[in-house]
């Protein structure tokens, strides 16, 4: 469990990510990007990250927030809480914004005993708590050649050629990978690929293609939604264990008639690679493809607070109503997210028991 207090829009907002998939839902503008950052910033500091390290957008800080730390307090205030509870480990820290930004308060607890927070970050790899990878793939930044060598995947997708080359050159069960997701990509724009190809230049840089019959489909000719796709599933395969991936708008691009087999493909790394993952979306179909299971692993943004999609008043009757994305197009899910929407449903009913003959 995730907490954050006076953390830009969110006086209070709890986060529950222990299932292997969560989805973030929310309008623009609703806070699901500031969740992020505090997700982000949390395991910075935690893992012993020095606040200087981290700044405004473009500065090149080791962690990047949009506006710096002293954008994150909310307003009105003059410090911001982050912590989480895991097993039996929790941690929290307080981070006052002026005159400059400081920690100010910092615990740990271990069964409930005080910890020292200098040996948090070995207790963390303990308890396999690795920073999130955020991943923000970039299919344009993937239509280029590049160098051989990369066993690493960018955080923007760019290298993903190189790391698709590795796979099949280098790594230790590079071939199942690569059969894994040469299946997974071959139903998504639903393509007869048989296999990845490899375009190798005198100066060492490539780039990979999909082949179809006699013809090669190069990287720079294949869709967004195609690259995207392919990216996602490669980080999802090649991270280490027990990682925990973020992913903002994972379904860009692609058709709304293959989100059920990305979902699938995603879930099933999540499975054999003991993944956390996190995605955002706002598109309706992908909210219309979410199974009643993985309705329980949806988080509704509004803001200014975090809630649990079966946590909605009157849950049930709401899916009476239609599906997920079918309720947020239409606004519907907004009057069951109003703060007296039970009360005012209690008052129509006893309106209308008076109103009997």
């Amino acid at each position: 469990m995730y907490y954050f207090d006076n953390f830009k829009g969110f006086s209070h907002a709890e986060l529950e990510l222990s299932k292997p998939f969560t989805v973030l839902i929310g309008a623009n503008g609703a806070g699901k990007s500031n969740l992020i950052e505090a997700i982000e910033l949390l395991s910075f500091v935690a893992h012993g990250t020095s606040l200087d390290k981290i700044t405004e957008l473009g500065r090149e800080g080791q962690l990047e927030v949009r506006g710096g730390l002293s954008s994150c307090v909310q307003q009105g205030q003059e410090a911001f809480s982050l912590g989480f509870s895991m097993q039996a480990l929790s941690y929290s820290v307080k981070v006052t914004v002026k005159p400059f930004p400081k920690i100010v308060n910092e615990k740990c607890f271990v069964d409930s005993k005080p910890i020292l927070t200098t040996k948090l970050s070995e207790i963390l790899g303990q308890y396999n708590l690795k920073p999130p990878f955020v991943f923000e793939p970039n299919p344009k930044l993937m239509r280029q050649y590049e160098p051989i060598g990369s066993h690493l995947l960018a955080k923007n997708g760019s290298n993903l050629s190189a790391m698709l080359f590795y796979l099949q050159e280098y790594a230790e069960n590079g071939s199942q990978t690569l059969a894994r997701l040469l299946d997974w990509i071959k139903q998504l724009p639903n393509e007869p690929y048989q296999a990845f190809d490899f375009d190798i230049t005198h100066y060492q840089n490539v780039m990979f293609g999909l082949k179809e019959g006699n013809m090669s489909v190069g990287a720079n000719l294949l869709s967004d939604g195609t690259l995207r796709s392919l990216a996602i599933l490669t980080a999802l395969e090649t991270v280490e264990s027990h990682s925990f991936i973020v992913i903002e708008e994972f379904d860009n691009g692609l058709h709304p008639s293959r989100i059920k087999m990305l979902i699938k493909a995603i879930l099933d790394c999540c499975q054999r690679q003991s993944l956390n993952v996190l995605v955002t979306t706002h598109n309706p179909a992908t909210l219309n493809a979410l199974s009643p299971e993985q309705l329980a692993s949806v988080l509704l943004c509004t803001g200014n607070k975090v809630v649990r999609f079966y946590d909605l008043p009157r849950c049930a009757e709401l899916l009476e109503r239609g599906q997920l994305g079918e309720l947020v197009t239409r606004r519907v899910i907004d009057q069951y997210l109003a703060p007296n929407f039970e009360e005012e449903r209690q008052k129509e009913a006893l309106e209308w028991l008076k109103n009997l003959p």
